[in-house]
């Protein structure tokens, strides 16, 4: 049962305790490998849409991602921009998308072989601190609350515009009603 159980992140399973999903056996074609695997439909009950897997359970074990919103496990991120983050740091990461047919699927067998020896897939044994500082994000935390007055601008009081809209309603009340004539 937990070889046919998607690999799935926390954001993309709903909030309630028992969930019903529908497997499609091999449904569509994995979008990194192009290899049919089985596909796996559920509904979100929060915003009444359905999720679906995108990837099969290789690519995801491989990649340690999600199998449906395509982010990584750990880092809550989208795979390719850990991908580069951790070519920038080891160089060691490879890449399926710029490769022919037979090198991609060579590649991931290779890959899924060592998998299942060791139990570990490449991104298991990278340093994580220097990934982290690579990826951390740069918060500034200057309100974007607008200025209160400018210096080109007068500053209006609230008791100015109390008396501008009982003007504008003493003017509305006095203004004469122009005849209306119904033969035109």
């Amino acid at each position: 049962m937990s070889d046919a159980f998607p690999i799935l992140c926390e954001n993309c399973l709903p909030k309630e305790k028992y969930i019903k999903m529908t497997r499609a056996r091999m449904g569509e074609a994995c979008k990194l490998c192009d290899r049919p695997f089985d596909v796996y439909k559920w509904r979100m009950e929060e915003s009444n849409s359905i999720n679906k897997t995108y990837v099969c359970l290789n690519c995801a074990r491989i990649k340690n991602m999600c199998q449906c919103c395509l982010k990584d496990i750990e880092y809550n991120i989208p795979y390719y921009v850990r991908d580069a983050a951790l070519a920038q740091v080891n160089g060691s990461i490879f890449q399926t998308t710029s490769l022919n047919e037979a090198n991609k699927e060579w590649l991931i067998e290779v890959s899924q072989k060592k998998y299942e020896t060791t139990g570990q897939s490449e991104y298991d044994k990278v340093d994580t601190n220097k990934v982290i500082e690579k990826l951390e994000k740069k918060f500034s935390y200057v309100s974007n609350i607008p200025d209160i007055a400018k210096k080109t601008q007068p500053l209006i009081e609230k008791h100015e515009l109390k008396e501008q809209s009982q003007l504008k309603k003493a003017y509305i009340a006095k203004k004469p009603k122009k005849p209306q004539s119904f033969l035109k």
